[in-house]
């Protein structure tokens, strides 16, 4: 299992209007920096694509987000973030060979 971590601050572009009064990072930049970390949980391989993604729980700007990675069937790895006890998100990516 590989282990990561990632911080959204408050003056990140994509919060403006998402939600005004009430930020929370939008799942898009969760799962770029998701697809971010994989690269460096999966060595020799590369990102084909995102298999699934289920968003559980808002993710608010300034609190850290921990991410772990376990790899799945051939060719899959599993991914799931959390902080506290909320977990964010969780899902698979689809893997193929770097040189492919």
């Amino acid at each position: 299992m590989s282990e990561a971590t990632f911080l959204i601050d408050d003056g990140h572009p994509s919060l403006a209007g998402h939600f005004p009064g009430q930020p929370v990072v939008p799942g898009v930049v969760i799962l770029d920096e998701v697809i971010a970390a994989a690269a460096a949980a999966a060595p020799g391989m590369r990102i084909a694509g995102i298999r699934e993604a289920k968003f559980r729980h808002p993710l608010p700007p300034g609190v850290r987000c921990l991410l772990a990675f376990t790899p799945a069937r051939p060719g899959q790895l599993r991914f799931r973030g959390w902080h506290g006890d909320k977990t964010v998100v969780e899902g698979s990516l689809n893997l193929v060979p770097a040189t492919a």
